[in-house]
């Protein structure tokens, strides 16, 4: 089991066995707890490692130094711990596009996009991930990243999905269109031809007439 417990520095920090973890909301003082601590402990423990979304820390060079169990699913890695995160981005620019863009997070910042990743089983996966940055106290310099991973995978697959039914839809709308003015073009001519028929048996009619007398 995970030990955690507050710390002074951030109130939105927690120790994990001398390792750093972000959460969410404001620390209580363990003198609260009073004798149920240790079991405020557990279930805080539990719930983060039962999260769907997988969450962990990188180091400045992104390595992973902490995860959670959904992290190494989404993974699809039993080990992922001090491996590196472009191990698994599908994209060079992607990669360079989020150091760039975390670079520039400061204290509080919070940035979140979507990537493209390549799992240990070589399966790929639309991911959305955020980073939340941690600062030295002094210098401002990131120690680390916070970062929450989400699978969004089956999202964004029923979107595709849909999109595409809608695309069959308008392409099915847009013949259906094109049909009916073929038709209706069809009909005119129709039309024009029945006129000029009416017109030229009046005329017969009429030479028949003219010829009989």
């Amino acid at each position: 089991m995970l030990s955690i417990l507050p710390i002074k520095i951030n109130p939105l920090i927690l120790s994990m066995r001398g390792k750093e973890i972000f959460y969410t909301g404001q620390i209580i003082e363990k003198k609260y707890f009073g004798n149920s601590f240790a079991e405020q402990e557990d279930k805080l423990c539990n719930f983060i490692e039962k999260l769907g979304e997988g969450i962990g820390i990188i180091d400045p060079t992104y390595d992973f130094v902490l995860c959670n169990k959904a992290m190494a699913e989404i993974f699809e890695t039993t080990h992922l711990e001090k491996r590196n995160l472009s191990e698994f981005m599908a994209s060079d620019n992607e990669m360079e596009k989020l150091m760039d863009m975390a670079g520039k997070l400061d204290e509080g910042d919070r940035f979140t996009m979507e990537i493209y990743l390549k799992t240990e089983r070589l399966h790929y996966k639309h991911v959305s991930i955020t980073l939340t940055p941690q600062l030295d106290s002094e210098s401002k310099v990131q120690e680390s990243l916070f970062c929450i991973f989400k699978d969004i995978s089956p999202t964004k697959e029923l979107i595709e999905e849909l999109q595409a039914a809608r695309d069959d839809a308008q392409k099915a709308y847009q013949t259906i269109e094109e049909k009916n003015k073929e038709l209706q073009e069809i009909n005119e001519k129709l039309h024009v031809s029945e006129t000029q028929l009416s017109e030229l048996n009046a005329i017969l009619l009429e030479y028949i007439k003219a010829t009989h007398k």
